[in-house]
């Protein structure tokens, strides 16, 4: 029987479909694929200009490809850009034939695509080169990596969290009970959202967060508060949204909000104040959720995109989150492509010219203080 392949334009009136799809997304372990939080993004964060451009794959009845996009004039996007990392599905086994429907897909949309952005995690089906593989007419689109993402996890295979534990340094096992102890002492108490708390929880994790990162976050976006209260009250029934906090006296100091779905758990973000912050109370956090999967008997757990020390002390795989851009050969192909290039460098540059001004002004401070401090 011939695969058929549909476009979902809107999310209402599809709750069986919407269903198929979160099974992909637990049988491929991709918590954040799922339409709960892709259905949120885009009812909350989604602008004018966007258009839905979700590629479904059936075979008979049974859903077994899901491409979750948004186009913005002949621009494809995964949805939850920038926010949320999303990834094609597919059933186990077939990723080959379902990369190949969504070539032909996207090669017969109008307009016709210029690009098309594809996010995969290390550990994932190589996307691009299925669709690459599969695109009409034996001329795959050009391919470039924009970005590749550190992306650890801690894999526990056979492990329990004790035996993981042991595993650890003795340094970092030090580290963690001293701390650990440090935070009872300092009356924190550790809890998880439910659904009486979700609302003021999220309020006080994104206050968190932001207090964290002064100069800007994706998280500072109107609707994002209003997205993670929808996935909470979809997600939160089955355990698979997890907001843990750290609170003293009734106030939330520090917060770790993962999403899990077939045994792999991912971590989205985190927020921390002041009172707290000495004793590493987002370290504390993880190691806790952790021991909570391991009990569950969650193997995987992704501690998220980012270049942080904790992240690492933690990992066992060093993993990524690569982002890559598909150009379709054809009538301005070319065009598109160097536009695409020549952006990239002014970015790549400006980053140099501001990493390079970061220097500076470091090197400088330390002359100064050195200067102050002769006289």
């Amino acid at each position: 029987m011939a695969l058929t392949v549909a476009l979902l334009a809107s999310f209402e009136h599809s709750f069986e479909l919407l269903e198929a799809w979160d099974r992909l997304a637990v049988a491929a372990q991709r918590p954040h694929s799922a339409p709960a939080w892709l259905a949120a993004w885009w009812q909350h964060l989604s602008v004018p200009g966007m258009e839905l451009s979700v590629i479904t794959v059936s075979d008979g009845a049974a859903l077994i490809g899901i491409l979750p996009l948004f186009a913005r004039g002949a621009d494809y996007t995964p949805l939850g850009d920038g926010l949320v990392p999303v990834e094609p599905l597919a059933a186990r086994g077939r990723e080959a034939e379902v990369g190949a429907a969504f070539a032909r897909a996207l090669a017969e949309r109008r307009p016709r695509p210029r690009c098309i952005a594809i996010e995969t995690q290390d550990d994932s089906p190589d996307w691009p080169a299925l669709i690459g593989a599969g695109w009409p007419g034996g001329r795959p689109p050009w391919q470039t990596v924009e970005r590749v993402s550190p992306d650890p996890r801690v894999e526990l295979g056979e492990l329990s969290f004790e035996q993981w534990f042991e595993e650890k340094s003795s340094n970092f096992r030090h580290d963690v009970r001293r701390k650990a102890k440090r935070l009872r002492k300092e009356g924190g108490e550790l809890r998880l959202t439910d659904a009486g708390s979700l609302d003021v929880d999220v309020e006080a994790f994104l206050r968190l967060h932001l207090h964290r990162h002064p100069k800007g976050s994706p998280l500072s976006g109107d609707g994002v508060g209003a997205m993670l209260r929808d996935v909470g009250g979809e997600l939160l029934p089955s355990g698979r949204f997890r907001l843990a906090s750290l609170e003293v006296n009734g106030e939330l100091e520090a917060a770790l909000l993962l999403s899990a779905a077939g045994g792999r758990v991912s971590a989205w973000s985190s927020g921390m104040g002041e009172r707290l912050a000495r004793h590493s109370p987002v370290m504390h956090l993880f190691v806790e959720e952790i021991e909570r999967m391991a009990g569950l008997d969650e193997r995987t757990m992704d501690l998220g995109p980012g270049e942080y020390g904790y992240k690492r002390r933690l990992a066992s795989v060093e993993g990524t989150l690569t982002r890559t851009r598909l150009f379709p050969r054809g009538s301005g192909h070319l065009r598109s492509r160097g536009r695409y290039l020549l952006r990239r460098g002014a970015e790549r540059a400006e980053l140099r010219a501001r990493e390079r001004g970061g220097r500076a002004r470091r090197a400088l401070g330390g002359f100064v203080g050195s200067s102050d401090g002769r006289r």
